[in-house]
C-alpha cells in the first residue's frame, strides 16, 4: 500500500487524483494540475511552485533522477563490492503499475552469492581497479560520482551526499513504462522507482533536489513524487505520480500473471533485468505508421514477436545474459544433434556455430523473404527462377534438403597466423557439418561445386550419418570425433550443449596463443582481454518458451 510521511492527507482512490477529473490509471491521461507549496501527504508535488510545463519535455526531471538512477547502476558500497548490503524486501516490479510494457531494473543487494562471485570475477581483471577506484571492500562509489554529477550540473552544487542523499537511497531501482491514452505526450508515461531506507529523509531530500533545479531557472513544472510501499514513484509532473501510484496499489506489475510468466520463464534475475512486453511492437508500429511501410519493414515481423526477459548474472567463471521470450510465433525445432555436432569438433576449434533449425525453418524464413521483397515491386519469384536457371539449384528445396535437421560450421585455430597470406577458402581449417540424409544432401553439396565453376573444390566425408565439409581433406576427417565438449571453458561457455537448438563458440584461448593476436592487441587491452577464456552463447525454444544464455568466460 501507498505509504506517506507524517503529515498531508490521504492517499487517493485508483479514480481520484489531485482535483475531482484525475483519471484512473490503465493507460491514463494526465491532467495538469495547479500547485501551491508543497505539502507531504500522500503524493504530493515536491519543490516551489511551477508554471505549466509546456509541450515538448519537462527538463528539470532530467538531470537529478538520471544521476540518482545512475548512483545506483554504477553505485558503490554496493554489487560487487560489500559483501552485505541494507535493503531486501520488494524488487520495484510491486510498486510499479500493471499496465506498464516495459521495465528495467537494477539490484544491488541480491543473493549474496551474486555479489561475491561478481567481485571475484571482477577482480581478474587487472584494469578494474584503475577504471572503478575500487581498492577498498568499504568504498563507496555513489558519493564520487555524485560528485561528478555536481560538477557538470550546478543545480546540485550545494546538495551534499551524505546528508541529503545516503541517509535515504536504497539499493534498488527500476525505469518503467506505461503507455499513456490519448494524445498524451509519450514522456507521460515514463516512471522510475527509486528504493527507499526512509521515507521522511527521501521527502526531504527529493524536495531539496527539486527546489534546487527550480532555483536555477530549470524550465517546466517539478517531477511529482508519490511513495508506494518502500518505493519513491518519481514521473513527470504529480498528476502522473499520482495516478502510477494509485494503479500500482489496486494492481502492481509483480502481480500481473504475464509478468509473472516471464520471469518465470528467465530465472533468477540476477543484478540487474529487462521485461518487455510483445505489446510494445504494436507501439512501435502505430508510431512508425507509414514510415515503416515504406521502409519494407513487413508488419508481420512485429505480429510474431513475444515477450522478452532479460538478466545480468554473475558466477565466479563467467558472466551471463539470460534471455527468454514466450509467446513468440516460432517454429520448434525438429533436430536433435545440432550442438551435439559442437561437442565433436577439434579441441583446437577457434569458432563454432551450431543449430537444429533445420529443413523446417526454411518455409518461414522463405515466406519473409517473399514479403521483403513486395514493397518495392520486387519480383521475388522472377528473381529465383533466374538464379535457378543459371545454378541448376531448387530453392528453398535443396536448402532444405541440406541443412535437414541441423548443421554446425566451424573455423579451427590452427593455420590462423598466415590468415593474411591466404589466398581462399582452401588455404584454410573451415568446414561444416550437415545432419541430413548423406544422399540427398551430397547430390546438393554437387550442384553447389558445379554452380562455383570450378571456384572451389570440396571434400565430404560422411561419419554415422553426419556430412562432413571442407575445402581441406584433413580437416573435413577431422570435423568428428573431437574433443572440444570435454574441455573446461567450452563447457563453461554453452551449458547443456547437447540439449541445446543452436550454440555458439569462439575459443579465446586459442586466438591468444597466435602471433596475429600478439602482434595486434598489446598493452592494457591485451593484459584484460587474456583473461577471458571463451564466449559461448546457447539456446532452446521448447513449449512456446525460448530461452539463450550469452557467456563470458574468465580464466584464472
Amino acid at each position: 500500500m501507498t505509504t506517506n510521511p507524517p503529515t498531508g492527507g490521504q492517499p487517493p482512490s485508483p479514480n481520484q487524483g489531485p482535483g475531482d477529473d484525475q483519471p484512473t490509471y490503465g493507460q491514463p491521461t494526465y491532467s495538469q494540475p495547479e500547485y501551491g507549496p508543497p505539502v507531504w501527504g500522500s503524493t504530493d508535488v515536491v519543490g516551489d511552485q511551477a508554471a505549466q510545463r509546456p509541450a515538448g519535455g519537462n527538463r528539470a526531471f532530467v538531470p537529478w533522477i538520471i544521476g540518482l538512477v545512475v548512483l545506483l547502476v554504477i553505485g558503490g558500497g554496493a554489487f560487487a563490492v560489500r559483501a552485505a548490503l541494507g535493503g531486501g524486501g520488494d524488487q520495484p516490479a510491486a510498486a510499479l503499475p500493471a499496465g506498464a510494457v516495459a521495465y528495467g531494473r537494477i539490484d544491488l543487494d541480491p543473493a549474496g552469492a551474486q555479489k561475491i562471485a561478481a567481485l571475484r570475477l571482477a577482480d581478474k581483471f587487472p584494469g578494474f581497479a584503475e577504471a572503478t577506484g575500487i581498492t577498498d571492500p568499504e568504498v563507496d562509489l555513489r558519493e564520487r560520482l555524485w560528485e561528478l554529477i555536481q560538477a557538470d550540473e550546478a543545480s546540485v552544487a550545494d546538495i551534499d551526499y551524505q546528508t541529503d542523499i545516503e541517509p535515504w537511497l536504497g539499493s534498488r531501482a527500476a525505469l518503467a513504462y506505461v503507455p499513456p491514452e490519448g494524445d498524451a505526450a509519450p514522456e507521460t508515461g515514463v516512471v522510475v522507482a527509486l528504493q527507499v531506507t526512509d521515507q521522511d529523509a527521501a521527502a526531504e531530500g527529493l524536495e531539496k533536489l527539486m527546489a534546487a533545479s527550480a532555483s536555477a531557472g530549470e524550465s517546466g513544472e517539478p517531477a511529482g513524487v508519490a511513495f508506494v510501499a518502500d518505493y519513491a514513484l518519481i514521473a513527470i509532473n504529480q498528476g502522473a505520480a499520482d495516478a502510477f501510484a494509485a494503479a500500482a496499489e489496486t494492481s502492481s506489475l509483480a502481480d500481473a500473471e504475464g509478468f509473472q510468466q516471464d520471469v518465470a520463464a528467465l530465472g533468477e534475475e540476477g543484478v540487474a533485468s529487462f521485461w518487455m512486453s510483445k505489446d510494445v511492437y504494436a507501439l512501435i508500429a502505430g508510431a512508425s505508421g507509414e514510415d515503416l511501410a515504406a521502409s519494407g519493414v513487413s508488419p508481420s515481423l512485429f505480429s510474431t514477436q513475444g515477450n522478452l526477459a532479460m538478466a545480468l548474472r554473475f558466477d565466479e567463471s563467467y558472466l551471463e545474459v539470460a534471455v527468454a521470450v514466450t509467446e513468440a510465433e516460432l517454429p520448434e525445432p525438429e533436430g536433435d544433434a545440432g550442438s551435439d555436432l559442437m561437442v565433436g569438433l577439434p579441441e583446437s576449434t577457434l569458432l563454432a556455430v551450431s543449430t537444429t533449425y533445420g529443413s523446417e525453418y526454411v518455409d518461414q524464413a522463405w515466406s519473409q523473404l517473399q514479403e521483403l521483397g513486395a514493397p518495392d515491386g520486387v519480383d521475388f519469384d522472377a528473381q529465383v527462377e533466374g538464379f535457378e536457371q543459371q545454378t541448376g539449384l531448387s530453392l528453398p528445396e535443396d536448402i532444405a534438403t541440406l541443412l535437414g535437421d541441423g548443421f554446425a560450421i566451424a573455423v579451427d585455430s590452427e593455420g590462423i597466423d598466415g590468415l593474411a597470406g591466404m589466398a581462399g577458402l582452401a588455404d584454410m581449417r573451415i568446414g561444416a557439418l550437415f545432419d541430413a540424409d548423406p544422399a540427398a544432401a551430397g547430390a546438393v553439396i554437387d550442384k553447389l561445386v558445379a554452380a562455383a565453376g570450378g571456384a572451389i573444390e570440396l571434400e565430404v566425408v560422411e561419419s554415422d550419418g553426419v556430412l562432413a565439409v571442407s575445402p581441406d581433406a584433413a580437416y573435413a576427417a577431422e570435423l568428428t570425433g573431437g574433443s572440444l565438449g570435454e574441455s573446461e571453458a567450452f563447457q563453461n561457455a554453452v551449458p547443456d550443449a547437447g540439449g541445446a537448438d543452436f550454440a555458439m563458440f569462439f575459443n579465446m584461448d586459442a586466438l591468444e596463443t597466435s602471433s596475429l593476436y600478439a602482434d595486434s592487441v598489446t598493452g592494457d587491452i591485451r593484459a584484460n582481454l587474456d583473461v577471458i577464456s571463451a564466449i559461448g552463447m546457447s539456446g532452446t525454444f521448447e513449449d512456446g518458451v525460448g530461452r539463450a544464455s550469452l557467456r563470458v568466460v574468465v580464466g584464472e
